[in-house]
């Protein structure tokens, strides 16, 4: 096994400095970060007789050996190159950074929230743009970030200790570094602005984080809806059984009615409406988990650039993290086949990526960038005359810098606009549920219970309500003349029994 060189310090500032023997520069690292200690510098060495934590024998130099593996971290503020004046079109193929990526296995975690990676990506800016080595300063945060991020953190200190990439190391995580993360990452490792990449992670995460705190009023109207329907239809049942029980016993108590309530309550919840509710609501939950995993993450994309509400905030957020990443590359004197890769992985939406990979795959060697975006409908129409005049001028880099202000005042308008409507939609959804919920209660009140109130007669089976009689005049009430009695033994007088004949 290789002997490594090491230098770091404990906690209490103690400095430590010896060899010991691992099987590469990451699992010593990960060796001294398990004791406490921490890494200041880490090399291999010639093999020593045995492991040694004191100070080590002077002893010469070895010679570092080349590390294929992976690009070395560039410095911080690198001194932009001058473009070459005839740079290859975005068709030719781009030298790969991924391949240590490929080989490197994925490790499942709960996933991170866009509040975690704002934290975390915040102050890795500030610690690299302070100049602190970054194996200490992810060893230091190791023990202070969540638990679902603290073996990320001992991985970065390792691969930061051996001098490798981070974004390799990023990409073992996908649930807690999205992918658009790790190019974010990368392109700041090629490009020389490793700071700025990381504080734009840690404005994206913000901005999406804000955005959906916004919206937690969607998790109340679909309670409403799920609970408020089936509640009201519940209640209304629970009335008419509870009108039944009291009409049949004939005495009508409070307690005995409020009891007698409950027990249908209870009763429909067994059956059906209590297990009805239940199946949607699980169907629900296993509904949602479906739509945010992995499987769906392209349907899902795809439909963010569809929606007429969220559509255009999301097209406008790719295209200012496109256009700022595509401006920073070309200014580091990397070419435009290359820089056009590496800002296209650095896209949060899917969908988008995917068509401004193919764009730059379609591309020939000869047509230039301006000719590129005129030719897709991803850009708006006045990027491509920008584009044009820089490219005349030799200013590209600029332009794209405009490009990407301009695309983010957009974003900021598009995303105000995509709050309002959002709300209107939920407070429809909000009141329809209500008025539904009200509108049982309201029928079962008025159109069921009340009739059954006021006619009795309507709870027994086989009831049929009387016709109603045709309105017709009243009958008349004529006076009658009394009757007298005949006297004993005459005959009996028609007239004077009946009385006067009516006058016609």
């Amino acid at each position: 096994m290789p002997h490594f060189k090491f230098k770091a310090f404990d906690n209490a500032g103690r400095d430590h400095e010896g060899t010991l023997e691992a099987a590469d520069a990451r699992e010593a690292a990960a060796h001294l970060v398990a004791q406490g200690l921490k890494v200041r510098l880490l090399q291999e060495a010639a093999p020593a007789p045995q492991f040694q934590l004191g100070p080590a024998p002077a002893q010469p130099a070895p010679k570092q050996r080349p590390t294929p593996q992976a690009p070395a971290v560039r410095p911080f503020r690198p001194t932009p190159q001058a473009p070459s004046p005839q740079p290859p079109g975005p068709g030719a193929p781009a030298p790969s950074t991924k391949a240590s990526v490929a080989s490197s296995p994925v490790i499942r975690t709960p996933r991170g929230s866009d509040k975690d990676r704002f934290f975390l990506f915040s102050q890795t800016a500030a610690a690299l743009r302070a100049g602190i080595n970054p194996a200490e300063f992810f060893s230091n945060m190791a023990p202070r970030v969540p638990p679902r991020f603290r073996g990320s953190m001992s991985a970065l200190s390792a691969a930061a200790a051996e001098g490798t990439a981070i974004s390799a190391v990023l990409a073992q995580y996908p649930n807690l570094y999205p992918s658009s993360v790790v190019g974010l990452v990368r392109a700041g490792e090629q490009g020389g602005f490793l700071p700025e990449a990381c504080d734009t992670v840690a404005q994206q995460a913000e901005g999406a984080h804000k955005f959906r705190r916004w919206f937690w009023w969607v998790s109340f109207v679909l309670i409403n809806a799920l609970l408020a329907i089936p509640g009201a239809w519940l209640v209304r049942v629970g009335l008419l059984r509870t009108w039944e029980i009291a009409e049949g016993q004939g005495v009508i108590n409070s307690k005995q009615v409020a009891g007698d309530f409950l027990g249908a309550l209870w009763e429909q919840l067994r059956w059906p409406i209590g297990p009805a509710v239940l199946v949607v609501w699980a169907a629900c939950s296993v509904g949602w988990r479906l739509f945010q995993s992995d499987l769906l993450q392209g349907f899902r994309h795809r439909l963010g650039l569809a929606w007429p509400v969220f559509g255009p905030r999301a097209r406008h957020e790719n295209l200012t993290i496109f256009s700022w990443t595509l401006g920073k590359l070309t200014a580091s004197g990397l070419p435009y086949n290359t820089a056009w890769g590496l800002a296209a992985d650095a896209v949060p939406n899917l969908q988008a990526r995917q068509q401004l990979v193919s764009l730059g795959a379609r591309a020939t060697a000869e047509q230039r960038v301006s000719d590129l975006i005129q030719s897709s409908k991803l850009f708006p129409r006045e990027f491509a005359p920008i584009v044009s005049t820089a490219e005349y001028v030799g200013n590209v880099p600029g332009a794209l810098d405009q490009l990407a202000r301009a695309s983010r005042a957009e974003f900021q308008s598009t995303e105000t606009i995509a709050r309002l409507r959002g709300g209107c939609w939920g407070m429809l959804a909000l009141i329809v549920s209500s008025f539904a919920a009200l509108a049982i209660v309201l029928w079962a009140w008025y159109r069921e219970l009340l009739p059954r109130m006021a006619d009795p007669g309507l709870n027994e089976p086989g009831y049929s309500q009387p016709a109603t009689q045709s309105p017709s005049l009243p009958p008349v009430n004529r006076p009658q003349a009394p009757v007298r009695q005949a006297p004993t033994g005459a005959d009996p007088d028609p007239e004077s029994i009946a009385g006067p004949a009516p006058n016609p």
